[in-house]
């Protein structure tokens, strides 16, 4: 049977090419996979950075360096969380991590390991989507009517509000 980390970099091969995936001598409870993600219009090499012993609370980590990536919280990159593996590295934020903890909180890890992986490539396909678009057409700003969650404590608040109106956030709909 397999585990967890494995369970989850099998569903990420599923969405991403060259999946590769290692233990840190330094940080052994942590997972690093290497992956390509290929689109018709560009192709990025991303950094995912998991502790399979909390997936079911901690949404894994994304980095990628590619120049045209716009460096700017408003564009959702920045070093919001301490990553052991990583430290002082800006990141991708692909994903509210409340909203994570409580889609998947709870699951059975076959399919933590596979929606989670999921909502991983369609949260960062659209956000890199959107790096890739500003970059091509000169957009310096993020979009307004580009969906996204704010970030630090109105975040938290935010997500809190629109499951208290809606009974789940408007997104998950695309998203499963």
């Amino acid at each position: 049977m397999l585990n967890i980390s494995d369970l989850f970099v099998k569903s990420l091969s599923g969405y991403f090419s060259n999946v590769k995936c290692t233990r840190p001598k330094k940080h052994p409870d942590y997972r690093v996979a290497t992956c390509d993600l290929v689109t018709s219009q560009y192709t990025i090499e991303l950094t995912i950075v998991f502790n399979p012993r909390n997936l079911h609370e901690e949404a894994p980590i994304i980095f990628c360096d590619e120049p045209w990536i716009r460096r700017d919280i408003n564009w959702h990159w920045f070093i919001p969380r301490k990553c052991p593996v990583c430290p002082n590295t800006h990141r991708l934020c692909w994903i509210n991590p409340v909203e994570w903890r409580v889609a998947h909180g709870k699951k059975l890890k076959i399919r933590l390991a596979r929606e989670g992986s999921l909502w991983l490539y369609n949260n960062t396909r659209d956000l890199l989507d959107k790096h890739w678009i500003g970059n091509e057409l000169g957009i310096k700003l993020w979009r307004d009517d580009w969906p996204q969650w704010s970030h630090g404590e109105p975040e938290k608040n935010e997500f809190a509000d629109e499951i208290q109106i809606k009974g789940k956030p408007t997104n998950w709909e695309v998203l499963q």
